[in-house]
């Protein structure tokens, strides 16, 4: 997959070493009117390769924390999978996409993760990783607790969509 990106604004593209420099919004490479080459085809290959002012750049993909497109939407790399980054901030919660075969065209499937930091291990998003990963949090066991018991959630596992939105607005409350 090759993204092109438009020479007509300042571009903000551009790949991010470290968790660190993701939440700084510090790019190590920034692209502008480049090319980002996930080298994602038939063969997953372990690295990227990044054209930035006429220098191509072969990046291993365990050794980037995160790539932003041209769209804004930023993507992490983690044990060689990408995911979406939903949500960063109390709590940081991914997607990947996942198209499903039919018998006349596929069917997408979400598929949700979370994160207790910029940098920590990513697990899928269920009540009862929340409840292990913060289980020295009280007030963040609290409010999960009081959304679930409120009706919020009618199938928490996994807790996704619509539920999920409304508990990160419930987290970034306090």
């Amino acid at each position: 997959m090759t993204l092109a990106f438009n020479s007509y604004a300042k571009s903000q593209t551009g790949i991010y070493l470290t968790a660190s420099d993701y939440e700084r919004k510090h790019l190590s490479y920034e692209t502008d009117s480049s090319n980002i080459r996930l080298n994602n085809s038939v063969w997953e290959m372990p690295y990227i390769t990044v054209k930035e002012h006429g220098k191509k750049h072969r990046l291993n993909k365990r050794d980037i924390y995160a790539y932003i497109d041209d769209g804004k939407k930023v993507y992490r790399f983690y044990k060689n999978e990408v995911y979406f980054i939903a949500e960063a901030g109390n709590i940081n919660v991914y997607v990947q996409t996942e198209r499903i075969a039919l018998g006349k065209g596929y069917e997408v499937k979400l598929h949700y993760y979370f994160s207790t930091s910029a940098e920590g291990a990513i697990m899928p998003l269920t009540i009862a990783n929340l409840k292990n990963e913060y289980r020295n949090n009280g007030r963040f066991i609290e409010l999960l607790d009081e959304f679930l018991n409120n009706g919020n959630v009618t199938n928490p596992q996994p807790l996704k969509g619509s539920a999920l939105r409304s508990f990160i607005e419930l987290l970034n409350k306090d």
